[in-house]
């Protein structure tokens, strides 16, 4: 029997990394048409500019779904229940990604801003 004279090989090291995680993000916001038609009528009416901040989840198609306000400003005034319309109607986003793949789902918070338009 012939012996190698060379020391056997030493386990190659595993080195372990972290997920690259890139969060979803808006590509499609609705155009100022659909953000005036979503418009809470009461605050229209009383000249009330707003704004609501939406939390929704991002299908692998770039829809938004499960969309839940969870900040508008001024309270009770209907913005928040207009910004979760129009993120599930009239916005689409890049979802999630980790590694490279897109992940179903991920979170995404979208903010809205109403301004009421005067005529000068």
């Amino acid at each position: 029997e012939r012996r190698s004279s060379f020391p056997p090989p030493s386990p190659t090291p595993t080195i372990t990394t972290q997920p690259v995680e890139i969060p979803a993000s808006v590509r499609m916001r609705p155009s100022p048409a659909q953000m005036e038609h979503a418009y809470p009528r009461s605050a229209l009416e009383r000249g009330v500019s707003g704004s609501a901040t939406v939390r929704c989840y991002v299908a692998l198609n770039g829809n938004l779904h499960t969309c839940s306000a969870s900040r508008e400003d001024p309270v009770n005034m209907g913005f928040g229940r207009a910004a979760e319309r129009l993120a599930r109607q009239s916005t689409v986003a890049t979802p999630q990604t980790i590694d490279g793949r897109p992940v179903a789902d991920g979170p995404i918070d979208v903010e809205y801003d109403f301004r009421v338009h005067t005529a000068n």
